[in-house]
């Protein structure tokens, strides 16, 4: 009997399995969507459908380097989201009069429509 396979490289890309890669990309799409970045999205959502088709067609080198590119988009959104982080931090303790002001000068109530 053979059994459903959802990926078909069976060995793994430089030691990493082909279904971490692709969870770290579901991962990047949910960090884009809380940093409400549109482009990112975008960007890893195409990323996401071409690892995917380079998966399926057994492409090796092209899905190493794509892991390798996934890796690197998702270290990206990491270091965004430590920004945004800090960003906010420092907004809030501009509000709250512990230091003195910087981003919310000038009639700038600090507010962001993505980061």
């Amino acid at each position: 009997m053979m059994s459903l396979q959802l990926f078909s490289i069976s060995s793994d890309v430089m030691g990493i399995s082909p279904t971490f890669i692709f969870v770290m990309a579901i991962q990047a799409l949910a960090i884009a969507v809380i940093l409400r970045a549109k482009v990112m999205f975008l960007i890893q959502f195409a990323w996401l459908g071409g690892l995917y088709i380079i998966h399926e067609a057994a492409l090796e080198f092209l899905f190493i380097t794509g892991s390798v590119a996934q890796i690197l988009i998702t270290l990206f959104l990491i270091y965004r989201i430590k920004k945004a982080l800090d960003y906010n931090y420092l907004l809030v303790m501009e509000k709250t009069h512990q230091i003195p002001r910087n981003i919310t000068r000038n009639r700038n109530f600090g507010m962001k429509s993505s980061f």
